[in-house]
């Protein structure tokens, strides 16, 4: 015999069974086997009397999904059957034996547990990869199976490029989805390349530390970290120890530069003097420095160091007998500014700021010192 009703979709179907008394059009609660009527959809339910399907809206209702209620009255004993589908489709599935293809997004609000899933085009991962776990991307139209992994060990984020025969493989970091976009390449070989932007220290006192290579030959190192590195400009400045006096530099011929690596700075300037107001008195000193002095410079008769005055003015100690400029720089910790003296094996000659004159002579000076850090 046929099926008589509304042809079942896939699904979960419930029958329910009742015995009517005289009169009764209503038909709501536990049925003759004790199970609650209930159902989702009118639209998918098929009620029988005595075996007979009965049509929806001529012969019964059905609009609070829990009863169902005739328009003519049943009699006394008469069978209500009532069938309810619960509605679900298979038509777009993906089989669990053989797999298939998702077209759209696919959310899982609990964890994907696999051993060996394989996922072609893009994976977004919301959540957690698992220690252990390894996330392995293949190369779609690679023979030699060439793939990059993200593991998450139980110490490290580990992530690879390799082969199945072995050959190490470059892992590019991209700033966008294009592929065209490379801000780093870590190469096969170990090398690191930027190719946009720089290699930026973010915390102060961090770098790049060499103590892998070693310490010297002789004595014993202090640090090994490359921690800073600088260029830039000042300007010097001149005054006397005895008085300062008030000189007006030549703006254009009056300048320096610098660049600190690590803690030691070198320098180079030139300084004219366009007019003086005030003259000094005592030993020539320039000032300006870009970073104070990181410990006391106080060079012997034969110094072979730190920053030189290789030119110094038109006076009568520009040039004393035997023991010529260049002048050497002396200065103390946490200054910003150095007194010159020309050493020599047995005379120590002071500059002295009266000799300088406006509209002359050039005054250079160059070196390097240690600041303190």
């Amino acid at each position: 015999m046929p099926y008589q009703g509304r042809q079942p979709g896939v699904g979960v179907r419930d029958r329910f069974i009742f015995t009517a008394t005289t009169g009764q059009t209503s038909f709501s609660g536990n049925d003759s086997n004790g199970l609650p009527l209930k159902y989702d959809d009118a639209t998918y339910v098929d009620v029988f009397i005595n075996g007979t399907l009965l049509v929806p809206v001529t012969d019964y209702t059905a609009t609070t999904k829990t009863s169902v209620v005739l328009i003519d009255a049943a009699a006394a004993n008469d069978v209500l059957e009532i069938l309810a589908y619960g509605i679900s489709s298979i038509a777009d599935t993906v089989s669990a034996s053989s797999g298939g293809t998702f077209a759209a997004d696919v959310t899982i609000t609990g964890q994907m547990v696999s051993t060996t899933a394989v996922v072609q085009g893009a994976l977004t991962v919301d959540g957690n990869i698992e220690s252990g776990a390894v996330l392995k991307i293949a190369g779609l139209a690679d023979s030699a199976n060439n793939y990059g992994a993200i593991e998450n060990s139980n110490t490290a984020l580990d992530i690879y490029a390799s082969s199945n025969s072995g050959v190490d493989k470059t892992i590019n970091f991209y700033y966008s989805n294009t592929g065209t976009s490379k801000s780093l390449e870590v190469l096969a070989s170990g090398d690191v390349e930027v190719t946009k932007g720089n290699l930026v220290v973010g915390t102060a006192g961090k770098g790049i530390d060499f103590s892998i290579t070693g310490g010297p030959t002789a004595g014993s190192g202090t640090s090994e970290l490359f921690d800073d590195y600088e260029e830039g400009t000042w300007t010097p400045t001149i005054f006397g120890t005895d008085t300062a006096g008030t000189y007006s530099l030549e703006s254009a011929r009056t300048g320096g530069t610098y660049t600190k690596i690590g803690r030691t700075v070198y320098v180079n300037a030139v300084l004219r003097i366009a007019s003086i107001s005030s003259a000094g008195a005592g030993v020539l000193n320039f000032g300006g420095f870009p970073y104070v002095i990181g410990a006391n410079i106080a060079p012997s008769w034969s110094p072979g160091f730190g920053v030189q005055l290789t030119h110094y003015g038109a006076g009568s100690n520009s040039s004393v007998g035997s023991y010529p400029p260049p002048f050497v720089g002396v200065g103390s910790a946490g200054a910003s500014s150095m007194g010159f003296n020309s050493y020599g094996k047995n005379y120590k000659v002071n500059s002295n700021i009266a000799d300088l004159s406006a509209n002359s002579w050039i005054y250079q000076i160059s070196g390097f010192y240690d600041t303190t850090s």
